[in-house]
């Protein structure tokens, strides 16, 4: 049953200072073959380990040998874990848990040296100690202790921890991770959301590897939520199957409302019908090393107060470069990537991580929101795609204090977004950049883009010879102005279809530009409205009034167009800032989504 207030109702509760008091996760992440409480196992075995081994250790000295689910190492031998994957990055479960006493453990049959470092937000890197750990003739569990708040204030934080093994006879390692003392006090549960569109192969393969994953670790995951624009099961017949066949499966398909359609059903039906406690939002065209989820629950469960907890994206066609882990927003609403191309398997590169990095948001390739925040704060905007998930990050911590923490050592792979260029995409992020503008505006960190500097972009866009991307900008600003409900009451389907008919026809007819502005204008401007910010008198051609003697579109009919487009945004941008404000998140109820979802003709 469908509420038609804001709220969501939510299964989850906690108090109002964010302390996390329930959970219905029958997981528990206490270890009997090491007697201790899994923070983070150290990833020795992949799917992923034969096409970059450097990613989760390297050889120092000798070979190393990997013998089904451990490591053979000859005597002599000696390899370390100094990279992004296998770090500890201390620094963080030093400001965001309430934990100070770490044990890194392990097994192993055979005698070797485990070499404990410590590198520092300042630069530093410190021995804290070498330990004897084995037997020669049996398996033999160790334990070597360490406290996150033993470090100098020189030295900027407590950073992040590494070890190396050297095997002092022949050594099986076969397992390792750093743990904690004591229990956490709540046991988390995860459902995941998947939006997809024609990713037939990506989501399949998703859907198979959380489905193994979970019958081999029942508990953390308690749903799989898989809703399909693309409105026919039919095109993932595996999924469907398993929908029919695992309870934790659930399909539904829709109209392609977009990224953010897809992920606010998901969201929606979460709080419905799952007893999580936490929403995963993940893209469906990713891979996931399923090792990381129980870094995921570790870290929710000690977590001092509820945050979104993002995983960093990793490169799919450059497996090593991590993407992006997290990202702010200037001044003027465009994204600043933190963690930008970093190798994963250096050791020098891993020091980024030494201290924390603060972030805006986190992308929903892989980002996990507490329900119980959620549920005050309705669903996402209507806004396709774009922007739906650094939105929804800024309201959490808007109007629930909720912060997002973007963890390293919790990753997927993702296809790289350099591929995914065409003209229509910059519609939505130019829309979607002045709706977040508009809602989160302070003036002091963020604002909305002034005239002049549309103008001088949309220069730019001519002078280069990019007139689809010039039109795609128009669009999303007349459309901006035109206010929330002509956006997010609508069926974005159609109005996508919309954008991209406009732009085709352009590409079809480089003369029809203006025609375009001026039928999505509608006499939409005051003719006699005094304008002073004009294309031709953008610095960018000058400083000057220029003639197409020297400049080659200053004579086409659309210049005229844009000017009008720059007019309608100067008079009424404020105007426009504030409509959004007020009428925006009222549109991202439940209810409001609901009148938007496809039904089949038989419902």
């Amino acid at each position: 049953m469908h509420d038609n207030d804001l709220s969501i109702h939510a299964v989850a509760t906690d108090t109002d200072d964010g302390n996390i008091l329930s959970s219905r996760s029958t997981y528990s992440n206490y270890s009997s073959e090491i007697d201790r409480y899994v923070l983070q196992p150290v990833i020795m075995t992949a799917p992923a380990f034969a096409k970059i081994p450097g990613l989760y250790y390297t050889a120092l000295i000798g070979g190393v040998r990997q013998i089904n689910d451990f490591l053979f190492l000859n005597r002599g031998c000696k390899i370390g874990f100094n990279n992004y994957i296998n770090s500890f990055y201390a620094s963080y479960w030093h400001k965001y848990t309430n934990l100070r006493a770490i044990s890194l453990s392990g097994k192993v049959k055979g005698t070797g040296i485990l070499h404990l470092f410590r590198s520092t937000p300042n630069g530093r890197t410190y021995s804290i100690g070498s330990y004897p750990i084995g037997e020669v003739e049996s398996e033999n569990t160790f334990h070597i202790h360490f406290n996150l708040f033993e470090y100098m204030p020189s030295d900027g934080g407590p950073g992040r921890y590494f070890f190396d093994i050297e095997a002092t006879t022949d050594l099986e390692v076969k397992s390792l991770a750093f743990c904690a003392f004591t229990p956490p006090a709540t046991a988390p549960s995860f459902s995941i959301g998947i939006c997809t569109y024609r990713k037939e192969e990506y989501v399949t393969n998703i859907a198979l590897n959380l489905s193994a994953y979970t019958t081999q670790h029942p508990g953390i995951i308690s749903d799989i939520i898989i809703v399909n624009n693309d409105r026919s099961p039919n095109n993932i017949l595996v999924i469907a199957e398993l929908a029919e066949s695992n309870d934790i499966f659930h399909l539904i398909d829709q109209s392609n409302i977009g990224g953010a359609g897809g992920f606010a059903r998901t969201l929606d039906y979460s709080m419905e019908h799952s007893n999580s406690d936490h929403h995963i939002f993940m893209d469906d065209d990713v891979y996931i090393d399923t090792n990381v989820l129980e870094r995921l629950w570790a870290f929710v469960a000690y977590s001092k107060i509820q945050h979104v907890i993002g995983g960093q994206m990793m490169d799919m066609h450059r497996p090593h470069i991590l993407y992006e882990g997290g990202a702010k927003l200037d001044y003027w609403g465009f994204l600043q990537k933190i963690g930008d191309n970093i190798d994963a398997s250096s050791s020098q590169e891993a020091t980024f991580y030494d201290k924390v990095r603060d972030v805006d948001y986190n992308a929903w390739w892989f980002a996990c929101v507490p329900k119980s925040k959620a549920a005050n704060i309705g669903l996402p905007l209507n806004i396709f795609i774009r922007g739906d998930d650094f939105e929804y990050g800024l309201r959490l911590r808007a109007k629930q204090n909720v912060t997002t923490v973007s963890l390293p050592g919790l990753f997927i792979w993702h296809e790289p977004f350099s591929e995914k260029t065409a003209s229509w995409l910059e519609y939505y992020n130019w829309r979607n950049r002045f709706i977040i503008c508009s809602l989160y505006a302070d003036r002091e960190k963020l604002d909305i883009q002034p005239v002049e500097m549309l103008r001088d972009i949309l220069v730019d866009c001519l002078e280069s010879g990019r007139e689809e991307v010039a039109l795609a900008m128009c669009l999303a600003i007349v459309d901006f102005l035109a206010g929330p409900k002509s956006v997010l009451a609508v069926d974005a389907e159609r109005l996508h279809e919309g954008v991209r008919a406009s732009l085709k026809r352009l590409s079809n007819d480089t003369g029809s530009f203006a025609a375009i502005l001026k039928d999505r204008l509608q006499g939409d401007t005051d003719p006699s409205m005094r304008q002073v910010v004009t294309l031709l008198r953008s610095p960018r051609l000058g400083g000057r009034q220029r003639t197409s003697e020297t400049i080659r579109w200053a004579g086409k009919d659309y210049v005229g167009a844009v000017d009008r487009v720059l007019a309608l945004y100067e008079a009424n941008v404020d105007a426009a800032m504030s409509q959004w404000k007020q009428e925006a998140h009222g549109l991202a109820t439940r209810e409001a989504w609901s009148a938007l979802y496809w039904k089949p003709k038989s419902a």
